[in-house]
């Protein structure tokens, strides 16, 4: 009885929101994903027969990599997104996958085709991919799953509904002992720890820079309000060198460009813009203006901040940066992101007032280190039947 009324519901929800979905059309940002996932505009389903993966957005797609590793090239691969980022870098990294937006909930009924397993990554906890993908007869299982602590009492007071999801779910290996013991409260008796799939990623250089002279900062994956506060604290910290600012959004180019050559004119400082001159060293602040060169520029630096820590927005991979041997600063918001902090030794976290001073001090720290604890053949156990 769950199922229909849960349809049922998605449909409704789909109806009372169309103004909010048309809006979304106006986005040029927001429009492919919307025009897919929302009318099926141009996403047509996939063959039967094959392995289904989801991810939700770029930096899951690229967490696939150590699964998709393990599929043999005679199996048929498909890939299911949320984001128009995550499609554009499915696409590149896996192009022997075919490569769909997930629609919206009422529409997977029709659209989902028989598959021999559904493995879904991270926190996507659908019941309506996992219910329907179950009924056509897939296996079904949820990797590298997480219930992050900030959203626990949420999790908690919609218990009633998970354990159906649950039900539809094989296998359910999470990231941490603690998720584990979470998803056990919540009613998924099966789920079991695994560890966390990305300390099996190897960073890919997509590009090779030569080290510009002189100590390098990379301000990481910057979300708004972060450009400013870490370019004011670098000034402050006077650890000199370049400074290079990779916004994590590239719809946000141009206003981090605005708001970086403001305080630099005034600072008398030179600025420039990657996308421009094709160089890190053309400036003493460089603002990285381009997808895909984040490893790249971790290969280079001496020092990374970390961002998406210094607003609510949970953190960012710490994993890339150590592999390169990077000193380590984050902020404090790193919620989605603690299963993995916690495989580091060394990273130095700040709050926004003390930033310049960590910055200031932070190679004088002992170098990062990592903790192994998951390795390709505990992986390839887990999914085993699956490929």
């Amino acid at each position: 009885m769950f199922a229909p009324l849960y349809f049922l519901t998605a449909a409704l929800l789909w109806v009372a929101a169309l103004p909010l979905w048309l809006l979304l059309l106006l986005s040029r940002k927001h429009r492919p994903p919307a025009l897919a996932r929302l009318f099926l505009w141009r996403n047509p389903p996939f063959a039967p027969g094959g392995i289904h993966l989801h991810a939700a957005s770029f930096g899951e797609v690229r967490a696939l990599k150590p699964i998709i590793d393990l599929i043999g090239a005679d199996r048929k691969l498909n890939i299911t997104v949320a984001t128009a980022t995550g499609h554009s870098e499915a696409r590149r990294l896996y192009p022997q996958a075919t490569v769909r937006y997930l629609p919206f909930e009422c529409f997977l009924p029709l659209w989902l085709t028989p598959q021999r397993s559904l493995i879904v990554f991270d926190a996507e906890l659908w019941f309506g991919l996992f219910f329907t993908a179950r009924q056509q007869g897939a296996q079904t299982a949820l990797i590298n799953a997480r219930l992050p602590e900030k959203s626990w009492p949420r999790y908690q007071r919609h218990r009633w509904l998970f354990k159906p999801i649950f039900d539809a779910i094989d296998r359910l290996w999470s990231q941490s002992v603690a998720d584990t013991e979470r998803f056990h409260q919540l009613g998924a008796t099966h789920a079991a720890t695994l560890g966390n799939i990305k300390l099996l990623q190897k960073p890919t250089l997509h590009r090779t820079f030569d080290k510009p002279a002189g100590l390098i900062t990379t301000a990481a994956s910057t979300h708004e309000q972060e450009e400013v506060l870490i370019l004011q604290a670098w000034i402050a910290s006077k650890i000199g060198g370049r400074l290079l600012v990779v916004p994590r959004h590239p719809d946000r180019f141009e206003a981090v460009a605005s708001a970086l050559e403001r305080i630099c004119a005034e600072q008398d400082l030179r600025f420039d813009r990657f996308s421009q001159s094709d160089r890190l060293d053309g400036g003493e602040v460089v603002l990285v203006d381009a997808m895909g060169l984040l490893n790249s520029i971790y290969a280079v630096s001496d020092l990374v901040i970390l961002a998406g820590s210094f607003v609510p927005k949970g953190g960012h991979n710490p994993l890339e940066p150590a592999h390169f041997g990077c000193r380590i600063i984050t902020g404090v918001h790193t919620d989605l992101q603690r299963a993995l902090f916690a495989q580091l030794e060394g990273v130095l976290t700040t709050d926004r007032a003390h930033l310049h001073e960590a910055i200031a001090s932070a190679m004088q720290q002992p170098a990062v280190k990592l903790r192994q604890s998951l390795t390709p053949q505990q992986l390839q156990a887990a999914l085993d039947g699956l490929l």
